[in-house]
């Protein structure tokens, strides 16, 4: 499975993981993701694909009740590290995206931030989303899309100073925004600076 390869990817990484979330481009698609949640005190917020638990922490400090889920051990174990550290309660679970844990409409709100690019079938957790979200909830999607300029470095890395790099899938937005559609979101699509990221938002009719 082309997922297994992003899951060992990572595991790899998650001690360091923290220290890469920094500079320019980093800090504005995590602002962008955040201000677009605009998280409440009291809902009930899914982090996907959470890592070592950036967002997760986030909307805990802002007051929501907050499950993480990973397919990373490592990711995960880090994650609840800091979370201790920082005294917030978050719920972390480590599980697939395509096939999610959770009863329907379990969620308030959804974020999954460079997730789906990494999916084997993306398609079918656009569909889980669409179950375990609430009508009238939010979800909010980043990744390096179809036409990001991230995909030269990408491919200049891997083919010609023969990095090893995750399994990533470059997903045109059109596709993306047709798949929520079809499972009843309305969506809103903002492209980050230089064109590398693109954040869907959506609201469950």
């Amino acid at each position: 499975m082309k997922v297994s390869e992003a899951v060992k990817w990572h595991d790899r990484r998650a001690k360091k993981w923290e220290k890469l979330r920094i500079g320019k481009y980093s800090i504005e698609k995590q602002e962008i993701c955040i201000k677009t949640l605009k998280t409440k005190k009291g809902e009930h917020i899914l982090d996907v694909g959470c890592g070592t638990g950036f967002f997760a922490r986030n909307v805990a400090k802002n007051g929501a009740k907050v499950v993480a889920l990973d397919m990373s051990e490592n990711m995960l174990k880090v994650a609840k590290e800091i979370a201790r550290k920082e005294n917030l309660k978050i719920k972390f679970v480590k599980g697939n995206a395509e096939k999610l844990p959770f009863k329907n409409s379990s969620f308030d709100k959804l974020i999954a931030v460079d997730l789906i690019q990494h999916l084997n079938e993306p398609k079918e957790f656009i569909k889980e989303a669409s179950r375990v979200v609430k009508k009238g909830g939010k979800i909010v999607l980043a990744w390096p899309h179809s036409k990001s300029l991230y995909r030269m470095k990408y491919y200049f890395e891997k083919l010609i100073l023969q990095r090893n790099l995750p399994f990533t899938a470059w997903l045109p937005v059109s596709l993306v925004e047709r798949w929520l559609k079809n499972v009843s979101f309305d969506t809103k699509t903002i492209l980050t600076s230089l064109n590398i990221t693109a954040i869907i938002v959506g609201e469950k009719l």
